[in-house]
Order: structure tokens, then sequence, then C-alpha cells
């Protein structure tokens, strides 16, 4: 197995509470539908209806142990909420924007070699409405 670490999408972008996560080394919004069974009895195929929406958030992010890395593992703490925002294509101006109201469930060092941390974070959405979601038009 290499020491290195696992290549990283350099266009992505992801803060919480206005602080940029950088080396993130994983990212998933967790995008998902709740659904319910609405097979009429005659049909011969079971069918799903989406009831809502559901997202998940999950990130790693690699931290070194001192300078910025303890700066930004201040910030990330179970319990704290603000404002989770990412852009596939990064925060450039006209780029697409998502963005939840968000609370850390969990918050772990997973790894931790020389001076560097990684940490596994959760994020549990906090309000049932996008504060920017690209699919409605939201840019940077």
């Amino acid at each position: 197995m290499s020491d290195k670490a696992p290549r990283k999408s350099e266009a992505q972008y992801v803060s919480f509470d206005g602080v940029k996560l950088t080396e993130l080394q994983a990212w998933d919004p967790g995008r998902s539908t709740v659904t319910a069974d609405t097979t009429a009895a005659g049909d011969a195929l079971e069918t799903a209806g989406a009831i809502r929406e559901t997202l998940a958030p999950t990130a790693s992010v690699m931290v070194t142990t001192d300078g910025t890395g303890v700066a930004l593992r201040a910030k990330l703490y179970v319990g704290k909420t603000g404002p989770l925002l990412w852009g596939p294509n990064g925060n450039t101006a006209g780029m697409p924007k998502n963005g939840v109201s968000a609370r850390i469930d969990k918050c772990d060092p997973v790894l931790e070699r020389d001076n560097e941390q990684m940490i596994d974070i959760e994020w549990s959405v906090i309000d049932p409405t996008y504060l920017f979601d690209e699919r409605t038009g939201s840019v940077w």
C-alpha cells in the first residue's frame, strides 16, 4: 500500500461555517430519495414513489497537527452548526453552488502519520430547505 495521500479533485470546493476545507480527500453530499411502494394490485412490477429528498454529507480532510491544521481543527467539532456550502466545479463566479444549514455529528481523526491527521466528518441537515441549490440556478 502506498503512503501517498489519495488523489483529490482540485476543482471541488467545500466550506463549513465560513472555513474552506482544504486538503479535501473525499466529499459526498449524500443526496438520496426516500420512497414508498406505490404498486397497484394488478401491476406486474413494483413501483416506488418519491416522498422526499435526503442529504447525509460526509467528507475526509487531511490536516496538519500544527499551524493551519490546528486552526481548522478548532472549527470542526461535534455539535458545531453552520452553513455547509459546496461547489462541484469550485467557487469561482458563475459556477454551480449548493448549501444547507448543517450540524457536525461526527468528527474523528481516523489516521495519523508524521504531522498529519485524516479526519472523517459527518453532518446532519438541520433546516428543511436548501440555502443554495444548483438545480434551481444557484451560482457563486
